[in-house]
């Protein structure tokens, strides 16, 4: 899932499944919020190089109460922050 417009809004409430090599659960850029509710989850053997979240540019990511993350690829980010203002909440 991505948000990439300034001060955009993305809501997970389901499951992401990350089942290859270099990917992303959730991106967000420019402002944008995220909130996560649901799963993001890697499933598969070998897997690397895959991060939950990617926020840059003053993107928000907060998980909520109940969502569930778990990754367990190799060379892995929880959450890849780059630039000023990035902000992260567990509630």
């Amino acid at each position: 899932m991505f948000a990439t417009e300034e001060n955009s809004t993305l809501v997970n409430r389901g499951d992401i499944i990350l089942s290859a090599s270099n990917t992303t659960g959730i991106y967000l850029d420019n402002k944008a919020v995220g909130h996560n509710f649901g799963k993001i989850i890697s499933d598969g053997e070998g897997l690397e190089k895959s991060s939950w979240y990617r926020c840059k540019n003053g993107a928000t990511i907060e998980n909520h109460p109940g969502s569930e993350i778990r990754l367990n690829a190799k060379n892995s980010k929880g959450i890849y922050q780059a630039g000023a203002g990035d902000k992260k909440r567990n509630n």
